[in-house]
């Protein structure tokens, strides 16, 4: 992977000793779901297609992992999808799976 091309929470030391898979991963989760942010029927969509991929690629977190991550992910976030996050995490908004 180019430095350059990166996102910045990939490069969040805190996600240095998750795999380069798992983090590619969710990378390419975060991608599909720009734009769907405020429509959640297609936001679940792409998560349960997203879930499907993992499970097919037979990757799986650990929970520290995906606290890691998520930690990660949301120090560059805005403050909407960082609620949004801790909307799905908590249930709020029903998860796929």
């Amino acid at each position: 992977m180019e430095q350059s091309n990166t996102p910045a929470w990939m490069q969040d030391e805190s996600v240095q000793k998750i795999d380069k898979a798992k983090l590619e991963f969710l990378n390419s989760c975060f991608a599909a779901m720009q734009g769907k942010e405020k429509d959640k029927k297609a936001l679940m969509a792409v998560l349960s297609t997203q879930i499907k991929n993992a499970r097919q690629k037979g990757l799986q977190f650990t929970p520290e992992e995906m606290n890691i991550a998520v930690n990660a992910i949301k120090k560059g976030g805005t403050p909407e999808s960082n609620k949004q996050i801790d909307d799905i995490l908590s249930g709020k908004i029903k998860k796929p799976f």
